[in-house]
């Protein structure tokens, strides 16, 4: 119970004879007076002797008479009041007595002047003691509250008796059994007249299991607090107005904005105009409870867009009313901008494939980068014959400088395009005004605004440059993974838009040099008039011709022609004849023998007034240009979306394809892999082996597998499954190979780590059934009877589980060396004075190196109580450690010193054991590990890094030993 305070007052004590004494002394007093009064009147009155005497005698009698009776009245009245004082006192012992016995608190009173306590049974009960098991001089409150929370309490009980209201503290209090126990102490003190404290009662109750429960929901709430602020989604929560009353880190920063602003805010407020009409629309069958889940578009503070998926719960309160919303918020804007990437290239793709011109292909190509990219300003250049530059589309930049860079010739240092397209590489300017690549260009750049260039360049199939593509920005900026994606699609569209182009050209070249070259021209050929009337014809084979000549000569195409084709043939001549320019179709048509062809009709102006048709079957052509662009879309699309590496070499091993997923796999880009020999990714060791699989797959036509490490290009290893097939031509030559490769390096050491987990668990599983066993045998030769052997033998295995509680105790977080060492000592009843020794300052290790030790140390115990120090009376373990500092780094050194056990021999083997020390040690720590097995005790030094060192770690409440009040 609380000490005696500084200051206090004794305090005064009446009884009803001291009260009785003083009225008694008050009566002799007034007599006296009473006396000597009377006898001075009697004088005056009656000068008599006689009468003087007879007075005096009078007086004396009453005087006498009066004290009696008033003595009388004052020691029955005493007596009255104090039998009246012992029957009260007697009802109140009984009330307080029955007040303590139906409690569950136990009751104190402390005697604060003479510093003594009184208190009821109870307290004992609560402590763990049977009813006067606990003497008072044995109960020193001091030494029963717990270490942490003495000064607390003392503080709480000293502020009560200097004035404070109230004393309400809690602390932990030792139990018999050596826990502590939480309890709560409460009580009040009476003070004296001048208000000093002479007494002080209260009550203490247990309140453990409450305390428990609290630290426990404290933890969960803090695991709940971390999981919404570590969450990858955003948690919005609202109220019945849909306002926001929570919201955690991660949808703040989806937004662009702090918690703190968006508190009180409405959802509204935070989507576009299309989102919030959709949501609003949806809102009622929120509230009733009914799950949604939608994707819509946010509204960044930055006013970019924010696409996410947005999933409410509706939170209604006991009437089923709602009273709020949980909203969880996913980001899928990347998702989102793929989509409407491959929407905008798709359609690009379409004008591509209906043959449109290239100027109209490539500002499709701009406007899906200005419309992806915002507030990008896309160029695209084309590169003439005299390697110089040309602009192809440019709708965003000024004329001016379009106008300054027509007709530059590229090279290095020529601003980021005639970089880019003379090096064949994307060229990343974030700041014109200070890099050296723009000295050319950089007055006429910055006049207009231009701050930062990013060029891609254009490339075609054989791999001659095209042309590039450029973003331009009026601020300085570096692109992100999402703008690389963005420019690298746009160029390789532009690059098949401007290759299509140069077949064209070349097509067209190809047919005028064959109709300078008619007559020796195999097709058949057709003048025709305005009116579109036949008037000749050339057939080098006239069995070819659709009808003779006498049923088409002279007619006009209508009369002869079947309706559609004759249309189109009209449209095209009318054309001609308007234009100028010739004219080209192409139509499907019977062809002998039933089968279906293709005609290509090109129509040019001859003699005035008259076209020439010309007429080749170009069925084959058109058959394979399908079949190519059909093979080469699904290729290309599958090479792009698969998630394996695609590689394709040539006969010399040197890379000619290398899609996205071998970009991320090896960390080498397509550029800097393109040419390269496959050595680049084969590590020194396995070069010959897969040397003799390259040699194998150029003789063979069927495919080969195979599994071997590879070399990223940051130097590490991965294990990677390689299918390869060669490629061959119509000839069945070996052309090249085609690879398909998958990272299975992850599932290779899991695997291995799995093995040796297992071997760990088999291995350790025996030890401690072992030790369990000795520890039996050893429990049993030194115990009398069952109830010893019982109780030290549980203690012994209980340390044991302790040794393997150590790190979850601190949730694998670290431990300290002195524990792992201790508690290991006493799991194999090696505890006890005299059998070990324990010297080494406290060092905190992380959880790699408290695992390893712990393993190493349970062995080196193990085998010490199997065979060692610990398997005899006289043996004994001393185990020590010192820190060091090894070329700027923190060592430990630990030795495990065996002395007078039985005399040693080496083991004629390496065991297990001896495996799972050195490699915990050497290969998990980078440490070394020496055993010396001398005759009279085992001696091991373990030095280990301290690649891991912490500071102290704090236990979870709850956790190891309870501590309570």
């Amino acid at each position: 119970m609380p000490e005696n305070p500084k200051g206090s007052v004794p305090r005064v004590r009446w009884t009803w004879w001291a009260s009785a004494g003083r009225i008694a002394i008050i009566y002799v007093v007034v007599g006296g007076v009473w006396i000597l009064v009377s006898g001075a009147v009697a004088r005056r009155i009656a000068p008599s002797e006689d009468v003087l005497a007879r007075i005096e005698s009078v007086k004396g009698y009453v005087f006498v008479l009066v004290t009696g009776l008033g003595l009388f009245w004052l020691v029955s009245r005493a007596l009255r009041a104090r039998e009246k004082t012992n029957k009260e006192l007697a009802e109140s012992r009984e009330r307080y007595e029955l007040a303590i016995g139906g409690t569950n608190d136990a009751i104190w009173d402390w005697d604060i002047v003479r510093d003594s306590t009184h208190r009821s049974p109870r307290y004992e009960m609560l402590l763990g003691y049977a009813p006067g098991e606990l003497a008072p001089e044995q109960f020193k409150w001091e030494e029963r509250v717990h270490p942490e929370d003495l000064a607390r309490a003392k503080a709480a009980q000293m502020g009560h008796l200097r004035g404070d209201e109230r004393y309400d503290v809690e602390y932990r209090l030792r139990m018999k059994d050596g826990s502590y126990r939480w309890f709560r102490a409460r009580g009040k003190a009476n003070r004296d007249a001048q208000g000093r404290p002479v007494r002080m009662a209260g009550s203490i109750a247990d309140i453990h299991e409450r305390v428990e429960s609290r630290n426990r929901l404290r933890e969960s709430e803090e695991r709940y607090r971390q999981i919404v602020e570590t969450a990858d989604e955003g948690i919005w929560v609202v109220d019945a107005a849909w306002r926001t009353t929570f919201a955690n880190a991660r949808i703040a920063e989806m937004l662009g904005v702090t918690p703190e602003e968006m508190f009180g805010r409405h959802l509204f407020e935070f989507m576009d105009e299309e989102a919030r009409q959709d949501c609003q629309r949806n809102m009622q069958r929120r509230e009733q409870g009914v799950r949604e889940q939608h994707d819509f578009r946010f509204r960044r503070k930055d006013g970019t867009d924010l696409w996410a998926i947005l999933s409410t719960n509706a939170i209604l309160d006991g009437a089923g009313r709602f009273v709020g919303a949980l909203a969880m918020v996913t980001d899928v804007t990347q998702r989102a901008d793929a989509e409407r990437l491959n929407e905008r290239q798709r359609r690009v793709l379409e004008i591509i494939a209906t043959g449109a011109p290239m100027e109209r292909t490539v500002d499709a190509i701009v406007e899906m980068i200005q419309q992806q990219a915002p507030p990008a300003i896309a160029s695209v250049l084309r590169l003439d014959e005299q390697r110089t530059m040309r602009t192809v589309a440019a709708p965003l930049l000024p004329a001016a400088y379009n106008t300054a860079v027509d007709g530059g010739v590229i090279g290095s240092g020529v601003g980021s395009c005639g970089t880019a397209m003379a090096e064949k590489r994307r060229v990343v300017v974030t700041d014109i005004a200070t890099d050296p690549l723009w000295v050319a260009y950089r007055e006429v750049a910055l006049a207009h605004g231009l701050r930062a260039c990013w060029s891609e360049p254009i490339i075609a199939s054989d791999g001659t440059v095209l042309g590039s593509l450029a973003m331009y920005f009026k601020e300085t900026r570096g692109p992100t993974a999402r703008d690389i994606g963005v420019i690298t699609t746009a160029a390789h569209l532009a690059g098949i838009a401007m290759e299509r182009a140069r077949t064209e050209q070349a097509r067209e070249r190809s047919e005028a040099t064959n109709r300078a070259l008619l007559a020796a021209n195999p097709d058949m050929m057709f003048r025709m008039d305005r009116a579109g009337r036949y008037v000749g014809y050339h057939a080098p084979d006239p069995a070819r011709l659709a009808a003779p000549p006498e049923k088409f000569m002279g007619r006009t195409m209508e009369e002869v022609l079947p309706a559609e084709w004759a249309a189109e043939c009209r449209a095209h001549l009318e054309k001609l004849f308007a234009t100028g320019e010739p004219q080209m179709y192409e139509y499907q048509a019977a062809r002998p023998r039933g089968m279906g062809g293709w005609w290509e009709v090109r129509m040019v102006q001859g003699m005035q007034g008259e076209a020439l048709l010309l007429l080749r079957d170009v069925t084959d052509r058109v058959v394979a240009e399908r079949r190519v662009r059909e093979s080469e879309q699904r290729l290309r699309l599958l090479v792009e979306s698969t998630p394996l590496g695609v590689v394709y070499w040539d006969t010399e091993f040197r890379v000619t394809g290398w899609n996205a997923a071998a970009e991320k796999m090896f960390g080498y880009s397509a550029e800097e892999a393109s040419g390269k020999h496959a050595g680049f990714i084969i590590p020194e060791a396995s070069r010959r082996y897969v040397n003799d699989i390259l040699r194998e797959l150029l003789s063979k036509t069927g495919g080969f597998r195979a599994s071997n490490q590879n070399l990223k290009k940051d130097g590490t290893l991965v294990y990677c499954e390689w299918y390869n097939s060669p490629l061959v031509d119509q000839s069945g030559r070996v052309i090249g190979v085609a690879s398909v490769v998958e990272d299975v390096t992850e599932s290779r050491l899991t695997q291995q780590r799995q093995d040796f987990m297992m071997a760990e668990l088999d291995h350790r599983v025996k030890n401690n059934l072992a030790a369990v066993i000795s520890l039996a045998e050893q429990t049993g030769r030194g115990s009398t009877d069952y109830k010893q052997f019982l109780e030290t033998f549980m203690g012994r295995v209980r340390a044991m589980s302790r040794m393997h509680s150590v790190l979850a105790r601190s949730r694998w977080k670290g431990a300290d060396l002195r524990t792992l060492v201790t508690q290991t000592l006493e799991a194999f009843g090696s505890g006890s004075a005299g059998k070990t020794s324990v010297v080494g300052e406290s060092v905190m290790i992380g959880p790699r190196a408290a695992q390893a030790m712990a393993m190493a140390l349970n062995e080196l115990a193990t085998n010490a109580m199997k065979y060692g120090a610990l398997s005899n009376a006289t043996g004994s373990v001393h185990v020590s450690w010192t820190m060091a500092t090894q070329k700027a780094e923190r060592q430990v050194s630990v030795r495990w010193e065996e002395r007078g056990g039985p005399r040693v021999t080496p083991p004629e083997r390496r065991g297990f054991g001896t495996q799972l020390i050195e490699g915990t040690i050497a290969y998990e720590l980078r440490g070394t590990v020496r055993t010396d097995y001398a005759p009279d005790g085992v001696v091991c030094k373990m030095v280990v890094p301290l690649i891991e060192e912490i500071g102290p770690i704090e236990e979870e409440p709850g956790s190891g030993t309870e501590h309570s009040h």
